[in-house]
């Protein structure tokens, strides 16, 4: 018995075709020989099989191509079942490679504790979530991807296979590094700011201590003998308030209100002068090396506060090379600064792209860890001994002052490098801005008008009043006083065309120095007026709009410093 089967194309009586199946059985014993025949007409079946064969292709493509990996393994060995074209090009192997190879030969050998939590995971509830680990690449890298996990069980219950969904989170982790990262700086920011604010304070309050302590002793002095034993220690307290006002100017840096007198700076010309005072502030072990580049911008700063930052750095430089020898490299130049980069060291405050003026100072030395890098700037932190100061902290202040930004990189034993940049601007339009500092010589005797008439003394402090109000007095002034700016303006409004000056206090309680100024001036436009401040000039003076005051008079402040500046108002 024969008995064959296949498929033909049959036509119809109009032309037309359509799929056919043809069975055939030869008939036993038959003679001649016979055959039995049937046609069954197989147009959907085919229809149906094409369509399923499309669908698998199309699904097969879709795994293949799909942006996730997936990928089976065997739950008895632990091999590799199946995967996608996806998987094996992020990998960088072959299908060959891949099937039949060991689960674990995929994972990172830096993941492999990630890799077993995830397994006992599974073991323990049959599924994994979103858990996180890394991938070995073909070339060794590691590849960071999320997994999730399922299994395909038997009619007991019992696991056959894994298939899992693995994503890459490479640029995922990346933005989240870099958010925590900024995150960081804006908390490390704002740290910095508070710290500003509490530091400016208390140098603000501990002038106007300062103002007191100088004031008696001066007075002091004034009446004691020349030949009096107790004028040296009188002579020593005075010297002590003018190092403990030298340490508020310190504490006022750090807040970023340490700046006295804005001019353009040439960065190689200020260098070049330091350059004997740079020479022996370091050990005598290490070379000093100069690259300095031609034709700088100017920046707009406070040299003197410059000239600090860079000694720091430099004796900083200096202590990490320690005993052994050593290179420090001192360099100047011009950087373009675009948004990214700015803002990946001072995000909150969006300082303006464009030519940034450096100064970097490089050692050979010890190097500094990532742990003490993100402490560098912190005030009190140090890895040196106890008192010395507010350090780096200091640099970050005079930084933030100028507009400037710090880039900091460094190794363990590799030595360090310290950048700091300042706006540039230019040279042939630069301008110094007027800017009077509080420290500047003013010649004691006075020219013009005489001593005498009425002088209002504003502040909320009754000691710095009595003291202030004592030494005008010896001078021949008559003096008025008030608490606060609104007891101001009520006696300079009884009699505003007798008090020839007024010493206002900026900081007061009811009514502060600028409120008042205003309705001074709106009283008599013409009101000579010296403002008093534990702040800087730059900081205070640019808060007035319009016509500022006369002058301005820095705590702690003399009995001749007072009489020299009024006498220069009075002048005016």
């Amino acid at each position: 018995v024969m008995n064959r089967r296949v498929e033909l194309t049959g036509m119809r009586a109009d032309g037309s075709e359509f799929a056919v199946e043809l069975s055939v059985t030869r008939l036993p014993g038959a003679a001649p020989p016979g055959f039995v025949g049937f046609m069954r007409d197989i147009t959907q079946r085919r229809q149906a099989a094409e369509a399923l064969a499309t669908s698998r292709a199309r699904y097969q493509d879709l795994y293949d191509n799909a942006p996730d990996m997936f990928i089976s393994v065997d739950a008895r060995t632990g091999t590799v079942l199946s995967c996608n074209e996806t998987l094996a090009s992020t990998l960088g192997y072959s299908m060959d490679k891949l099937i039949g190879a060991p689960l674990l030969d995929l994972y990172h050998p830096d993941s492999l504790k990630e890799a077993e939590q995830a397994f006992q995971s599974f073991v323990r509830e049959g599924e994994v979530h979103d858990a996180r680990l890394q991938l070995r690449r073909s070339d060794g890298t590691a590849l960071a991807v999320s997994l999730n996990v399922s299994a395909v069980r038997d009619e007991r219950g019992e696991i056959l296979y894994s298939r899992s969904v693995l994503r890459d989170i490479s640029d995922l982790q990346r933005s989240e590094e870099e958010r925590r990262r900024l995150e960081a700086q804006v908390q490390h920011a704002q740290k910095l700011e508070s710290l500003g604010v509490l530091a400016g304070g208390i140098a603000h309050d501990f002038n106007n201590l300062l103002t007191t302590i100088l004031g008696s002793a001066e007075m002091a002095l004034d009446d004691l003998p020349s030949a009096s034993e107790g004028r040296s220690w009188i002579e020593g307290l005075r010297a002590a308030v003018k190092t403990a006002a030298n340490l508020c100017d310190q504490m006022l840096a750090y807040a970023g209100r340490g700046q006295f007198v804005i001019e353009p700076v040439d960065m190689n010309e200020l260098v070049t002068e330091m350059s004997q005072l740079l020479a022996v502030s370091i050990t005598k072990k290490a070379e000093l090396e100069y690259d300095l580049a031609k034709q700088l911008p100017f920046i707009s700063a406070d040299a003197a506060q410059i000239r600090q930052v860079v000694l720091n750095l430099m004796t900083n430089a200096s202590e990490a090379i320690g005993e052994g020898t050593g290179t420090i490299r001192l360099a100047t130049g011009v950087a373009t600064c675009d948004r990214a980069y700015l803002d990946s060291f001072s995000p909150h405050t969006k300082l303006a792209e464009g030519d940034y003026v450096y100064i970097e100072v490089s050692d050979t030395g010890c190097g500094i860890d990532e742990d003490v890098q993100r402490k560098l700037f912190d005030p009190f932190y140090t890895t040196k001994f106890t008192g010395r100061g507010l350090g780096l902290s200091v640099v970050m202040g005079i930084l933030l002052g100028h507009r400037g930004i710090a880039d900091v990189r460094s190794e363990p034993g590799k030595g360090s490098s310290f950048k700091l940049l300042f706006p540039a601007i230019d040279r042939l339009t630069a301008a110094p801005e007027t800017v009077t500092a509080a420290h500047e010589t003013i010649a004691a005797e006075a020219q013009g008008e005489p001593d005498g008439g009425k002088v209002l003394i504003v502040d909320d402090d009754d000691s710095i009043r009595a003291i202030a109000g004592n030494s005008l007095k010896a001078a021949g002034f008559e003096v008025l006083s008030a608490a606060n700016g609104r007891e101001a303006v009520e006696l300079f409004g009884r009699e505003p065309d007798q008090i020839r000056c007024v010493l206002l206090d900026l900081t007061m309680p009811e009514m502060d120095g600028r409120e008042a100024f205003v309705e001074l001036c709106r009283i008599r436009p013409s009101v000579r007026v010296i403002l008093c401040s534990g702040y800087t000039e730059h900081d205070v003076v640019p808060r007035f709009l319009g016509r500022g005051p006369t002058g301005f008079l820095k705590k702690p402040y003399g009995a001749q410093e007072l009489l020299a500046k009024l006498r220069e108002a009075l002048r005016s």
